[in-house]
């Protein structure tokens, strides 16, 4: 069962209202499943559109998926942009999802900022939805997407990074090949290409141990954005903003646009 309480206005309460609610109530909407894990992607903002940006995902046990909340971006995949105040299902058209075949294995999403939901599949199919304003969606373009569209085939593994002030997130992901790509936000050299440049569409990231990595993580405010990874025999290694050292511990001040080890 799922139960919410708080800021309503948004519709991420899930019960059908935009009051504001003071005790926990169960989301009736979700009876007759049973959900097992709950997303959520959205939150502060510096833009008017994006400041109170609130959704859920959740996925049950029967492989179905449920979406709801302000939609801002259209991140709910639902084909349209306006706010989804009660739980609704996701039937993912157009995808090669199947509640029993070839379910939903992860879910991807900025923690803030205007959000986007990723859905890595079984098969390896990586799809997105929501905001793309500097391509995070891998697509070429800049155009936000009210609908799942696919970024890759081959996917194993999918990762999120970015800042603690309105997000500019990056998306990477590793293929079955153990080949990083990443798309979106660049300017400090985060996503690991050896640019920086917004990556529009997919591009190869420089690091061979893909394979290894158990953990990524970011820091930094605005878009001064560092991309760390930690890989299984305990490496740490980082590309970006650098400013001060965090990057590398070697060139505090340079940015580092390719994946080089810190300790």
């Amino acid at each position: 069962k799922v139960y919410s309480c708080g800021y309503g206005a948004e519709g991420a309460l899930g019960n059908n209202s935009t009051a504001n609610t003071t005790t926990f109530s169960k989301i009736s909407a979700l009876d007759g499943e049973k959900v097992i894990k709950l997303f959520t992607a959205g939150g502060f903002g510096n833009n008017s559109d994006a400041i109170y940006n609130c959704n859920v995902l959740a996925l049950c046990e029967s492989g179905s998926i449920y979406v709801w909340g302000s939609n801002v971006y259209g991140e709910l995949g639902l084909g349209f942009s306006r706010k989804v105040p009660v739980p609704t299902k996701q039937e993912l058209a157009s995808t090669s999802y199947n509640a029993k075949t070839n379910p939903v294995v992860d879910v991807i999403c900025p923690p803030c900022g205007p959000s986007f939901f990723c859905l890595l599949l079984k098969n390896g199919d990586l799809y997105g939805a929501g905001y793309n304003g500097h391509g995070y969606l891998g697509d070429g373009t800049t155009s936000n997407k009210t609908s799942f569209i696919k970024i890759a085939s081959d996917a194993k593994k999918a990762y999120v990074v970015s800042s603690l002030w309105y997000a500019y997130p990056t998306l990477f992901y590793v293929t079955k090949n153990n080949e990083m790509y990443a798309c979106g936000c660049n300017e400090q050299g985060q996503a690991g290409v050896n640019s920086s440049s917004h990556q529009l569409t997919p591009g190869r990231v420089k690091f061979s141990d893909a394979e290894k990595i158990t953990q990524m993580e970011s820091c930094g405010y605005n878009g001064s954005i560092t991309s760390l990874i930690l890989t299984s025999d305990g490496k740490v290694y980082g590309s970006g903003y650098s400013g001060y050292g965090v990057a590398t511990p070697y060139q505090t001040g340079v940015n580092i646009t390719v994946f080089s080890k810190v300790m």
